[in-house]
């Protein structure tokens, strides 16, 4: 399971092949801890959703629901998801808060340069230094999902998240 907790509180940084991951409600994050390169608040269903290219990958907010999702170069909280750049690897989880359900899938992959065609299909992306990307779009059915390449590792990093409400 993956939380945050503000008694837990830290900022460390890891080497440059760590990433770290959590979402999930009520995480309390404060984002002017960031270095934010592009933001834009779009809306779907009604529902803000505040998007946020940050120094290493992203940060999604959605204030109504309570549901923060961050993958960061640091760990801000204890109980955030290590994630490796430099290896292959897949994880999946779920999260059931009342009437909302949400699944998160993470994926490490090599990279091509595949999404570089289809970055105009994306709601927000930020393009850093030498083919180093990070995009994010949010679909309809808030399907969301997050692209993010790293040429010095030669990977790319996807996540999907899936937030169902029932009514």
């Amino acid at each position: 399971m993956m939380f945050w907790s503000d008694k837990n509180r830290y900022q460390k940084k890891y080497s440059n092949k760590d990433l770290f991951c959590a979402y999930g409600f009520n995480l309390n994050i404060d984002i002017n801890e960031f270095s934010i390169y592009a933001q834009k608040t779009i809306y779907v269903n009604g529902l803000e959703i505040e998007l946020y290219v940050i120094g290493e990958s992203h940060i999604i907010n959605i204030p109504r629901l309570n549901y923060t999702e961050i993958l960061a170069g640091v760990s801000n909280f204890e109980f955030m998801m290590h994630v490796p750049i430099n290896q292959n690897m897949q994880v999946s989880s779920s999260k059931d808060s009342g009437n909302i359900q949400t699944s998160f899938e993470l994926q490490i992959t090599n990279m091509t340069n595949d999404i570089f065609n289809e970055i105009e299909k994306f709601d927000l992306y930020f393009e850093f230094d030498k083919k180093a990307l990070t995009a994010i779009k949010v679909e309809s059915d808030l399907l969301i999902t997050t692209v993010h390449t790293y040429p010095e590792f030669g990977k790319t990093i996807q996540t999907v998240t899936k937030l169902d409400i029932n009514s």
